[in-house]
């Protein structure tokens, strides 16, 4: 434990010598400013535009009825050609009356997926059995699963990726960083020769960066959120998030010289493992592949203890995931500092 402890002291020395401290300090700084900044949500304008060229104006009646924004009305299929133009993103859509029947022209820039044919399809044709009743309208009844919460600002719900990769970032860049500094202050080879043994030295840097990212991680949640999170859940999950991904960033440091080496490859395996963000912010895309990534259990067991949703399961769940992930990247990182990096010391 003594030698643990000595090699832990050594690591904190590396650490305020080489300003890491007021690296991550600038750094925690700057994300929270950048929560701050987002704004509490997006104004959604209505992309659709009506012409009811109808002498009984029906559906231009049924439209303002149900609340439909008048400026999304216009007079003439010219002014749906000029608008669609304009952006891309609108559709217009004109409704007339053709020897009895009614005919609804839909106009667009660009390319229509099939699906969205079909909903503007079946809207259609709802919308017109409604305005003229040759269709019993169904009556809906909501009911959700879970109790209702207040509707999440911008900001917050930045929060749970932006808390999931800074802290993962923290251990995962920094240990490797050292290891260079290492390498080029010729300290492996004394590592090598010492009695601390390489257990120490891996645990050494794991922890100290596991604690330091836990730590980050509070300042950041208690800056842009508050207090009122559950913390025990949220600290052990990021707590082992940064511990498997500081091993795992010791283990790939180990098969490169330098760092411009290894900068390339190190940013590659942070673009793979950022995917998951796509999936948080839509949910519908969520790939088989991309769930097997580490950080997207990650990301969304962050969002369910910082909001409390609390799906069934879901934390120990995250947790037994984690931890075999963790296992493997010790294993790895062992044996990649024990057969390598060490060896460089010779």
């Amino acid at each position: 434990m003594k030698k643990f402890f000595t090699l832990l002291m050594q690591e904190l020395k590396i650490i305020y010598r080489n300003h890491f401290v007021w690296f991550t300090l600038f750094l925690l700084a700057a994300m929270v400013i950048v929560v701050w900044l987002l704004p509490s949500e997006i104004e959604h304008k209505n992309s659709n535009f009506f012409y009811d060229a109808t002498q009984s104006k029906m559906l231009e009646s049924r439209l303002v009825s149900a609340g439909f924004p008048q400026e999304n009305i216009v007079g003439s299929i010219e002014e749906i050609e000029e608008i669609i133009k304009d952006d891309r993103s609108n559709v217009g859509i004109m409704l007339e009356i053709i020897d009895g029947e009614a005919k609804f022209t839909v106009v667009y820039n660009g390319k229509l997926l099939p699906q969205e044919e079909k909903m503007i399809i079946a809207g259609l044709q709802r919308m017109y059995d409604e305005i003229t009743g040759s269709e019993i309208v169904p009556v809906f009844e909501m009911e959700t699963i879970r109790p209702e919460f207040k509707p999440l600002t911008i900001s917050e719900i930045s929060i749970p990726f932006v808390l999931t990769y800074e802290t993962i970032v923290l251990g995962y860049l920094f240990v490797a960083v050292m290891v260079f500094l290492e390498k080029q202050e010729g300290s492996i080879r004394v590592y090598r020769v010492s009695p601390s043994g390489i257990l120490n030295y891996i645990l050494a840097k794991s922890i100290l960066w596991m604690v330091l990212s836990v730590i980050y991680s509070a300042l950041l949640v208690i800056l842009t959120y508050g207090f009122n999170v559950n913390w025990a859940q949220l600290l052990l999950l990021l707590g082992i998030s940064s511990l498997f991904m500081t091993l795992f960033g010791l283990f790939v440091s180990t098969f490169f010289n330098s760092i411009s080496e290894w900068l390339f490859v190190a940013i590659g395996i942070l673009i793979l493992f950022s995917f998951p963000q796509i999936s948080y912010l839509s949910p519908s895309f969520s790939p088989r592949w991309i769930t097997l990534i580490p950080t997207y259990p990650i990301i969304f067991t962050v969002k369910d203890i910082i909001f409390d949703i609390g799906r069934e399961g879901a934390f120990l769940k995250t947790m037994g995931i984690l931890s075999i992930y963790t296992v493997v990247a010790f294993v790895l990182a062992y044996i990649a500092v024990n057969r390598k990096l060490m060896r460089e010391g010779r």
